[in-house]
């Protein structure tokens, strides 16, 4: 409703360059598009995370995925900060080479900034000690290269769809946050 109408004026008010995320994140709100799910991973890991990523959107869940969501004008560093801020879920896929990656960090201290709901998927055994303090915190779930693709997917839906409520009230506030302090 009200709120609504704002942001959608927030979109159409001159911004400066550095508020380029910000712009974005009212125009993916706006839009009617918050995802569900950011997931963040390395590279290296590409084919599972798009395979994940297609089976959690035939699940009915938006996810926000970097290879999907970024359109070639955008400013990658804020489509991806947009992303995160928008996300109702932070998900990180946790192998030797995502725990590793600057980007995925960088991602990772925005999620922790943002106070977002924090996810973890083991895609491979990673030494505890190479995990970043934010991501130990949180309980592992298991989706190893030898579980069950199908059944595996399933359960995690089901586990990222748990207390999805709460985390949609928490991003309208601070949706409504961003909102005031832009005033």
């Amino acid at each position: 409703g009200h709120a609504e109408l704002r942001i959608r004026d927030l979109t159409e008010v001159p911004l400066t360059d550095s508020d380029d995320g910000l712009k974005l994140l009212f125009s993916v709100i706006a839009a009617g598009s918050v995802p569900d799910v950011f997931i963040s991973y390395s590279r290296a890991d590409r084919d599972f995370v798009e395979q994940l990523n297609s089976r959690l959107r035939r699940f009915g869940l938006k996810t926000w995925l970097d290879l999907r969501n970024i359109n070639s004008s955008d400013l990658w560093m804020n489509a991806i900060m947009s992303g995160i801020q928008s996300a109702r879920t932070f998900l990180f896929v946790i192998t030797p080479d995502a725990v590793k990656s600057q980007f995925a960090g960088w991602e990772l201290q925005r999620a922790v900034e943002y106070n977002k709901r924090i996810f973890t998927v083991l895609r491979r055994p990673t030494p505890d000690a190479d995990i970043p303090e934010e991501l130990n915190k949180v309980q592992r779930f298991p989706f190893l290269e030898s579980d069950p693709f199908e059944s595996t997917t399933e359960q995690l839906r089901d586990a990222l769809l748990r207390d999805l409520d709460y985390e949609r009230w928490s991003t309208k506030v601070l949706v409504r946050a961003f909102e005031w302090s832009n005033r």
